[in-house]
């Protein structure tokens, strides 16, 4: 954080705010939340029950069998996507439930 009367650019004074306080995790969680539809698709992103971020793992509960063992062939893909949208190699697994 800047010292008193040391001016910042905004940019760096939140990532450091996002970084003191621990948050970048549900922040790129809420990004992945964002992103799914452009993703996946808008059908089959509505199978998707639920999307958790944990850590360098992404959990989804997929409603439908059939489209579950789809997406089962399609991950290294998926987190090529996933991982072009986040700039890094942020996620290394994708587990479907």
């Amino acid at each position: 954080m800047a010292i008193r009367g040391k001016e910042q650019p905004l940019g760096e004074v939140l990532e450091q705010l996002v970084s003191r306080y621990k948050m970048r995790g549900k922040l790129d969680e809420v990004q992945l939340h964002q992103w799914w539809d452009e993703i996946l698709g808008p059908d089959i992103a509505r199978q998707t029950d639920s999307l958790f971020l944990n850590g360098t793992r992404i959990l989804v509960r997929i409603s439908s069998s059939a489209v579950r063992n789809e997406l089962v062939f399609a991950k290294v893909k998926l987190i090529e996507k996933i991982n072009a949208r986040f700039g890094s190699d942020r996620i290394t697994e994708l587990i479907f439930i």
